[in-house]
C-alpha cells in the first residue's frame, strides 16, 4: 500500500512496441502506455493505481488519452486512476511544499550578500 491507500504497482512502458495505426491516426506514446495499462488492468481495477508522469500537462493528456482509448472502448462509467506529475507526487509524500520561483531567487540573493556583502548586482 502507499500513502494514498492504494496498491502501488509498477509499469514498465520501455517495451511497448512502435506505433500502430488506428483508424488512420498515429497514436501518441500516452495513447500507447494508455492503452497498456487498460489492457493489464482493466476498468476495474484502475482506480487502485496511481501513475506518476513527469508534467502536469502530460497527466492532463494522459487522462485524455485513457478516456478516448479507441482500442478499449466503454460506455460504462469508471474511476479512473490518480494521475499526478512527479512533482505533485512528492509533495504529497514528503509533505514539503514547493516554493515559488521568486522567492527562491530572493533567498539566492539573501545567500549571496551573506558570502560576498561587497557584491553588486
Amino acid at each position: 500500500m502507499n500513502h494514498l491507500g492504494k496498491e502501488c504497482s509498477c509499469v514498465n512502458l520501455g517495451h511497448i512496441e512502435s506505433l500502430e495505426l488506428y483508424k488512420n491516426t498515429m497514436q501518441t506514446f500516452l495513447q500507447e502506455a494508455a492503452d497498456y495499462i487498460l489492457e493489464k488492468h482493466g476498468f476495474k481495477n484502475l482506480s487502485r493505481l496511481c501513475i506518476i508522469i513527469p508534467t502536469r500537462r502530460g497527466a492532463l493528456y494522459f487522462k485524455k488519452a485513457l478516456v478516448s482509448s479507441q482500442k478499449y472502448k466503454t460506455d460504462k462509467p469508471f474511476l479512473a486512476p490518480d494521475v499526478l506529475a512527479i512533482d505533485d507526487f512528492v509533495n504529497q509524500v514528503t509533505g514539503v511544499k514547493q516554493i515559488d520561483q521568486v522567492s527562491l531567487l530572493f533567498e539566492l540573493h539573501d545567500v549571496f550578500k551573506e558570502i560576498d556583502p561587497n557584491i553588486q548586482f
